[in-house]
This record gives structure tokens, C-alpha cells and sequence, in this order.
């Protein structure tokens, strides 16, 4: 049986999967995915491709904003993820995982969301900093798009 933390990467991965379908990144997904899945062999990594495909095809035929097929087929991978990991041997969960983190975020990038690495911070909305009684405020920031910044006020003289 999984632990929470793999369970929810396999439900991530199921995620992905499915939004990454009709998007530029899915030839992509599609491949690790196969990769992963087939565990070096040919043979199995063909039968997740064609499975992939015939899950590409069912949604693509789906009529707009039928989200009770994009939840069964999420649903769908999420449990192959969670039988995937759970057959490896404890030793090589590790890799695959980092194989379906891999999946997760290239398959986050098909619908234009908003994603970070490690100790990043992600925001698909507006984002305010703000330093107050005259400190410092800064991050290093990586924009898609447009960025409005304004000047700061200047601290009331008693703070500073």
C-alpha cells in the first residue's frame, strides 16, 4: 500500500497526463510517460503508448466541458501510476517518482499554468510584496508576460 505522498503524485501524474493532451507539450509527456511506465521494456512501453493514444483520441472526440470524462481518465492514470508504484521494490521508488514529478510538470506546462522548482514559489495571479517599517523586500523574480512594479513609499520618519 502507498504512502500519502505517493498516492498524491500518482493522482498529480493522472493530472497531467490528461492536461497535457492537445497541447504542445503531450508528444513529450507521452514519452516519458511510455519510458516510465515501460521500465526498460519495448514491448510494455509500446502498450502504454498505444493506451496513451487511445486516451488522447477519447478525449479529444469528448464534447467541450465534459469534465466528467477528463475525471475518469485522470482517475484512469492515477491508479496505473499508483500500481506502477506500487510494484517497484522500496529501492526504486525513488527514481520513478522523480520520473512522474518529471511528468507532472511537464504536463502542468500544457494549460499554461504556473509552475516552480524547488524552494520556488509559483503564482498564476497577482502577486504582491511588500516591506513594511522600513525594511527590505526582494526575491528574484522570472516573468512571462507583463510586469508592473511601483516605487515604494518611504518609511515615516520616527520608524526609520
Amino acid at each position: 500500500m502507498l504512502n500519502e505522498a505517493l498516492t498524491a503524485i500518482a493522482a498529480a501524474g493522472g493530472t497531467a497526463v490528461v492536461q497535457a493532451i492537445g497541447t504542445d507539450v503531450w508528444m513529450l509527456v507521452r514519452g516519458r510517460v511510455g519510458v516510465l511506465l515501460g521500465r526498460g521494456d519495448a514491448t510494455r512501453e509500446q502498450a502504454v503508448l498505444t493506451r496513451l493514444d487511445r486516451t488522447a483520441g477519447e478525449l479529444e472526440q469528448a464534447p467541450d466541458g465534459h469534465d466528467a470524462i477528463h475525471a475518469r481518465l485522470e482517475d484512469s492514470w492515477r491508479t496505473r501510476f499508483e500500481d506502477f508504484l506500487d510494484e517497484l521494490p522500496p529501492e526504486a521508488q525513488n527514481e520513478a517518482l522523480q520520473g512522474l514529478r518529471d511528468v507532472v510538470a511537464l504536463g502542468g506546462l500544457g494549460r499554461g499554468s504556473t509552475s516552480a522548482g524547488q524552494q520556488g514559489l509559483a503564482v498564476g495571479g497577482d502577486l504582491q510584496v511588500q516591506a513594511q517599517h522600513g525594511s527590505v523586500a526582494g526575491g528574484v523574480l522570472n516573468v512571462e508576460g507583463g510586469l508592473h512594479m511601483e516605487l515604494p513609499q518611504q518609511p515615516a520618519a520616527d520608524l526609520g
